[in-house]
């Protein structure tokens, strides 16, 4: 992204300073702060997945050059951006800290103006928000970006045909191979890092033989996460063990290579079982896995995914 910023904004004293700038993205209303009301701080609840689509960016702040009258005059100006970088929505220059006293040196202070909305049937993935911040009396200008992930919805296993999945779960990967059927399932919460995964395997409609892991453990202390990805194809693992043995639900898709889903079991080296999913009965959504906060490469085995030659 480039952000042009005309030279008018640019000429200062070299004995001021940009203001110090941080965007800060929250699930709170954007905040206003009424001309002639205290300037205390807030209290601000940072979050990085946007689940229902309302989101709100304030700045947080210090230092600004007072003007001779010892107040400061210093704006900002919103500009929020979709994971392809196209701007969605820009603010106009809004106040940031407007006729008031500068912030005490070592101390910050939550901007008079946030921003805000709602994103619906938007693409997933990574958003980002720009502040730009321009102090009228020194004139200079500072930016600050921040980004927020949103996730693609997730299929409750109501709507999906045969899985092990259950009624109140959302699917992560399912699909048949042989008389077995293979799931991965998540609680509703799993996105937010307070609830659960759960790999299931075994015949449709009947209690699975895998059932991993055991109620209340932390996914992150089980599951590993690794993708990849290029123009032409990319691969995704979830990664876990059970004993001596190394599972790995896979996703495998090139356009010049082999493809395939399924499950490969390793004990150490040597692949000891493997299910390949019928690809007509598959629902992939192991990507939103990214958002889980799970050990990622560092503790993921690559193995062979492709059918024995």
């Amino acid at each position: 992204m480039l952000l042009v910023i005309s030279s008018d904004l640019s000429v200062a004293s070299e004995n001021n300073r940009p203001i110090q700038v941080e965007v800060v993205i929250t699930d709170q209303y954007p905040r206003y702060l009424a001309k002639g009301a205290p300037d205390e701080n807030i209290e601000l609840h940072p979050i990085n997945i946007v689940n229902k689509g309302r989101y709100g960016a304030q700045v947080r702040f210090s230092g600004c050059t007072p003007d001779n009258t010892g107040k400061c005059k210093a704006q900002v100006l919103y500009i929020l951006l979709d994971p392809q970088g196209h701007k969605r929505f820009s603010s106009g220059w809004l106040r940031l800290w407007y006729d008031r006293p500068p912030v005490p040196i070592g101390e910050t202070r939550i901007g008079e103006e946030g921003m805000g909305g709602e994103i619906k049937g938007e693409p997933p993935g990574s958003w980002e928000v720009v502040a730009v911040v321009r102090d009228q009396v020194s004139g200079l200008v500072s930016t600050n970006i921040a980004s927020f992930a949103v996730p693609a919805p997730l299929l409750s296993a109501g709507h999906v045909g045969a899985s092990h999945c259950h009624v109140d779960e959302s699917v992560l990967f399912t699909c048949r191979s042989g008389p077995k059927q293979i799931s991965v399932c998540a609680s509703t919460d799993a996105l937010r890092k307070t609830g659960y995964l759960a790999y299931r395997f075994g015949r449709p409609s009947q209690r699975p033989e895998i059932d991993f892991p055991s109620s209340g453990t932390n996914p992150a202390t089980v599951f590993s996460y690794f993708a990849s990805s290029y123009a032409k194809g990319g691969t995704e693992l979830l990664q876990f063990s059970i004993g001596e043995f190394t599972y790995q639900v896979f996703s495998e898709h090139h356009a010049f290579d082999w493809n395939g889903s399924g499950v490969v079991v390793n004990r150490g080296k040597k692949r000891v079982a493997y299910f390949l999913c019928n690809e007509k009965s598959l629902i992939n959504n192991l990507h939103q896995l990214k958002f889980m906060g799970l050990p990622n490469e560092e503790f993921t085995d690559f193995v062979d995914h492709e059918p024995a030659k």
